[in-house]
């Protein structure tokens, strides 16, 4: 079974190892909260953010970024754009070579005015980076609800696999080689 990490333990985040779980994946979720951190693997679900939305079973979290990382074959950043570079810095170490990382997170960076996969790009140069944007929003994708999402890459093999990685019954997920267009569409939602 592959194994996605999600590094962001709010609602976005929350609702794409839910996301992943019923895709038939493996899921390490990482969050700074050790409350969200307890609550998950009590089996609670998230009490901070989509505290009324009981999550699919199986999502093991950690406050440990390396640990979350370090075995994934692909991590999806799901944190606010303001923290993403940070927060790469912090897993840099841990994640190996070629790993695929997925942009979660709409937005431009403050200050350098950089896109979220550019920044991937600077701070984790040995990553294969990808986005993922669409009209989606936290509690319905938690919820299972139908959802329509791209997933782009330059590398469009990436996409596709990824894509075919990610999709289930209720969550479609669409390749495209367009990964600026996708950024700039998210940050604009």
């Amino acid at each position: 079974m592959a194994t996605a990490a999600i590094v962001g333990g709010g609602s976005f985040g929350t609702a794409m190892a839910c996301a992943a779980r019923r895709a038939g994946l493996g899921v390490k979720l990482w969050a700074r909260e050790p409350e969200i951190v307890e609550s998950i693997n009590a089996g609670r679900g998230n009490p901070v953010f989509l505290s009324s939305v009981p999550l699919e079973p199986g999502i093991e979290a950690s406050s440990d970024i390396g640990e979350t990382v370090r075995a994934a074959d692909f991590v999806l950043m799901a944190v606010p754009s303001q923290f993403l570079r940070g927060i790469a810095l912090k897993m840099r170490d841990a994640l190996r070579p070629g790993t695929a990382v997925v942009s979660c997170s709409k937005g431009i960076e403050r200050g350098s005015c950089a896109l979220m996969p550019e920044v991937i790009a600077e701070v984790l140069p040995h990553a294969a980076v990808a986005v993922l944007a669409g009209p989606s929003f936290a509690k319905e994708v938690a919820l299972g609800l139908m959802t329509g999402v791209t997933l782009a890459s330059s590398d469009l093999a990436l996409a596709e696999q990824l894509a075919k990685t990610l999709s289930s019954a209720n969550f479609h997920v669409y390749a495209s080689d367009d990964p600026i267009s996708a950024t700039i569409g998210g940050a604009f939602k």
